[in-house]
């Protein structure tokens, strides 16, 4: 096992819990109203979880901090060519 430790945070109306490495990198999070965990580091996901639900207790969601993947956008129909109007008739 690493030596992960939790550090409690708490500003700007969050209470949230952080896990990290020794070197202080952060593995994972927890909010604690929510009981929501987010990891980081998916190495460490289970030894993370594991602590965190020694402060929160049961039951969890845990989710990974990844970007969401973008849709892929749909093709546009090609647009008909622009019609230009008729040339204007000079003044008889």
């Amino acid at each position: 096992m690493s030596d992960l430790t939790v550090n409690p945070w708490k500003r700007h109306g969050k209470d949230r819990l952080y896990v990290n490495l020794p070197d202080g990198t952060p593995v994972a999070w927890a909010d604690r109203d929510s009981k929501v965990i987010t990891v980081k580091v998916a190495e460490h996901r289970h030894e993370a979880v594991a602590l965190l639900r020694q402060h929160l207790g049961d039951p969890v969601t845990v989710r990974t901090d990844r970007p969401a993947a973008s849709h892929p956008r749909r093709p546009r129909p090609a647009e008909p060519p622009q019609q230009s109007p008729p040339p204007a008739k000079p003044p008889a």
